[in-house]
């Protein structure tokens, strides 16, 4: 070990420098404590003039505090041990949790001896290893590889890319790691780019699932479509009626190959409409054997409750997980719905599978995001704010949990986002994270 060391990214106090300390016994734990933390303990030796002995065991007790405090009420700044196993190497960090300088009987009896005072630190520590943070190459239908900002558009069609990809081959470490989201809204308009959604495809074949489904390719229910240019995608929607008991609107046939590739996994299914729906209408999602036999129902969503983006719950496609079998027979995802008395029509530009490897929703409780502006969602540090050229604000509500990349694997981000003009809006995205390992 070249260096151990406690810092906060302003005051940092070396303990294994040769200079200032020397750590005489320390052997990183592997195995957590059962609450995601692990209790440590280091001999230090901490060196230099009386002076300077002293403020660094002042200022280790100050980060030691400052660690406590923010774990009780996240205020102020994380501390972290940070260590660099051989000169050159990169520092890889762990959050420390409390921490308390332990006093021996050679501290309290010798104190310091010849610039020197020798104590036992003891601190709890998280339960893995972060290293340097890296922006990730990002591929889609608008660049391979790109690491300074990748086109995503809000509608996926045969010129538009709402997602990402990212090799597996460029996420590293052993334990999976959080990422920090740069979105800006590159598209010069008015009107604001809105709420944001966002999910990570692992586990169900990220290269070759068919995440949309396009309104006007719906099997039953919906005709298509060409409405004024540029509003959606493919430049078609699907257009079907909305029945006055409850019964099917449309739905989409899936196929062996379609099911194989979601591979049993549970879906968010996210509707955007085409155009506003007034009344008391209500709707909801059913995967059946042919309509015969009903395999998952979800719950009734109110669809005027929401402006064009509708969230209609989450289903597990196939209900079971049957990699096992070669075939699947087709299964039918329908959407049921029932309106008042009288006529009503439905306009479904497309249905977005999120998979539930990963999902969030960031709800703006402020302003919209402006043109140049950045929603920056930075889950390695848990902070999430909009960067405006003037400044940062702070008015975002979340709803689920990070998105944890998975090391050594392919995978994908489906994003999802509000906003007019859908075929010419578009944002750019950074994607950052730093490596986990449970052992240095």
């Amino acid at each position: 070990m070249n260096n151990l060391r406690i810092s906060d990214g302003t005051t940092t106090i070396n303990l294994n420098d040769k200079t200032n300390g020397i750590v005489t016994n320390y052997v990183p734990r592997v195995v957590d404590d059962g609450d995601g933390g692990i209790n440590e303990t280091a001999e230090v030796t901490l060196r230099g003039s009386v002076a300077t002995v002293r403020t660094a065991l002042q200022n280790l007790n100050k980060l030691f505090r400052q660690a406590e405090v923010y774990q009780k009420r996240e205020v102020g700044t994380r501390v972290f041990l940070e260590i660099q196993l051989q000169s050159g190497d990169d520092y890889w960090r762990s959050e420390l949790l409390e921490a308390a300088p332990i006093p021996t009987s050679e501290t309290l009896d010798l104190g310091l001896i010849t610039g020197a005072m020798k104590l036992r630190l003891s601190w709890r520590r998280r339960a893995f290893w972060e290293g340097p943070e890296a922006v990730l190459p990002l591929t889609n239908g608008n660049g391979t590889n790109v690491t300074t900002g990748i086109t995503v558009h809000p509608i996926n069609d045969a010129t538009h890319s709402n997602y990402v990809a990212i090799s597996g081959s460029n996420v590293s470490g052993d334990l999976p790691a959080p990422i920090k989201l740069t979105f800006e809204n590159t598209y010069n308009d008015a009107d604001r780019m809105g709420d944001t959604w966002m999910a990570l495809n692992v586990r169900s074949n990220p290269s070759s699932l068919q995440h949309v489904l396009e309104g006007e390719n719906a099997d039953y229910g919906l005709t298509p479509s060409s409405p004024v240019s540029n509003l959606y995608s493919n430049n078609l929607r699907g257009i079907g009626t909305i029945p006055v008991t409850e019964g099917v609107i449309c739905y989409w046939n899936l196929d062996n190959t379609f099911l194989q590739n979601c591979a049993g996994n549970d879906f968010r299914i996210l509707c955007k409409l085409a155009f506003n729906l007034t009344g008391d209408i209500w709707a909801k999602m059913r995967l059946s054997m042919s309509g015969l036999s009903t395999l998952y129902e979800g719950p009734e969503v109110k669809l005027t409750e929401y402006y064009r983006y509708v969230d209609l719950g989450i289903v597990r496609i196939p209900p079971s997980n049957m990699l096992s079998v070669s075939t699947i027979m087709p299964l039918r995802l329908e959407l049921l719905g029932k309106r008042p008395a009288g006529t009503q029509e439905i306009q479904i530009d497309f249905i977005q599978l999120m998979p539930m490897d990963g999902y969030r929703k960031i709800d703006h409780k402020g302003y919209d995001i402006g043109y140049g502006a950045k929603l920056v969602d930075n889950q390695i540090d848990e902070q999430i704010y909009v960067d405006w050229s003037t400044g940062a604000s702070k008015y975002q509500i979340v709803y689920g949990n990070k998105l944890m990349l998975e090391p050594g694997k392919n995978q994908r981000f489906y994003f999802f986002y509000e906003g007019t003009n859908a075929a010419l809006r578009t944002a750019s995205a950074i994607i950052s994270y730093r490596p986990r390992r449970a052992v240095i």
